[in-house]
């Protein structure tokens, strides 16, 4: 297996104010993952996305964002990997590298 990249969501523990997990900071422990393709400035590399669930109140936490109650909350900053598409993950450097070539490019 040549992926040695994981990404993991920035919460370890629920952070639902009406949930009985979050109150209790339990770790999320049930953990679902998937193949991803992550372009960095040395190219594609394969790696793992790893997203938490809580199983008191559903929440899901992916690397950018959580899915409450089918609502998609994006976390505050910018995330070292950005997701761009269902399996595809983009350094920041690289998404720096595109904006600063787009911006000199007019």
């Amino acid at each position: 297996d040549l992926a040695s990249i994981s990404l993991y969501p920035p919460h370890t523990h629920c952070t639902q104010s009406n949930c009985s997990t979050a109150q209790s900071q339990t770790p999320l422990k049930k953990a679902d993952s998937r193949q991803v393709v992550l372009h960095t400035l040395h190219g594609a590399i394969p790696a793992w996305s790893v997203h938490l669930i809580c199983c008191t109140c559903n929440t899901i936490y992916e690397n950018n964002f959580s899915i409450a109650e089918r609502r998609q909350w994006y976390y505050g900053g910018v995330p070292e990997y950005i997701q761009v598409a269902d399996h595809h993950f983009v350094d920041q450097h690289v998404a720096n590298l595109w904006v600063e070539l787009h911006l000199k490019g007019q």
